[in-house]
């Protein structure tokens, strides 16, 4: 990763972590395998955990253990 900040997507169903590779691709950060998607699915399917990004950007070696041990995300409800 080398100090490249990383823009995160989580699937909402499944919790697999994407990354945003620029348009509407995004790659599987657990398998590898890039795909491109419509905005409309895009909206339906996609979240952006912006806590995780966060930590990804500050700490790369977390996102290097996400895609190492091919770990997903799960919803993080804050209550207030």
């Amino acid at each position: 990763m080398d100090n490249e900040q990383v823009a995160l997507a989580r699937n909402k169903s499944t919790g697999h972590i994407y990354e945003w590779k620029g348009g509407t691709t995004f790659t599987n950060i657990s398998t590898e395998v890039t795909m491109e998607i419509t905005m409309e699915q895009a909206k339906k399917n996609l979240v952006i955990p912006v806590g995780l990004n966060a930590i990804c950007n500050d700490n790369p070696l977390v996102y290097k253990l996400i895609k190492t041990l091919q770990l997903g995300a799960e919803e993080v409800k804050v209550e207030r």
